[in-house]
């Protein structure tokens, strides 16, 4: 079946986690997230919140594009987007932050991957492709 994108009709796909995370939605509580059905709070939105601040929390990131930064100019293309410096972020850490323009106007947010030298990740809310299994690559010049 064949949907026009941004049809009114066209229906939310459920995420990768949706089996998981929908029995727990007490208040059946859905949003568009870029196409896809997600939880908009799962029962307290004050509980949600101080463990998001003070405890630990889960994201279904399935609606987020991701995005894969390749080539020699890996490590610099983030520091120019992000007000956060690469190459200070250990292996296999995260770290969330802004993406700014050429005026340090914030044009959107995300989180930060950097698996190594040449190649880093990246996660942004704005999901460009739903139903999408890869990561557009984004190609640094040498």
């Amino acid at each position: 079946m064949t949907i026009a994108p941004g049809h009114f009709r066209t229906p939310l796909l459920p995420t990768a986690l949706h089996a998981r995370t929908a029995p727990l939605n007490r208040l059946a509580r859905w949003g568009n997230r870029s196409g896809f059905q997600a939880a908009l709070c799962f029962g307290d939105v004050g509980m949600e919140y101080t463990a998001i601040r003070s405890a630990t929390t889960l994201y279904d990131l399935w609606p987020m594009t991701k995005y894969r930064i390749a080539g020699p100019g890996a490590q610099a293309f983030p520091d120019r987007l992000t007000p956060r410096q690469v190459a200070r972020l250990a292996p296999g850490a995260v770290q969330y932050t802004l993406w700014c323009d050429d005026a340090d106007q914030v044009i959107d947010d995300g989180t930060l991957f950097p698996p190594g030298r040449r190649t880093c990740r990246s996660f942004a809310r704005t999901a460009t492709c739903p139903g999408s299994s890869t990561a557009p690559t984004v190609s640094t010049p040498p």
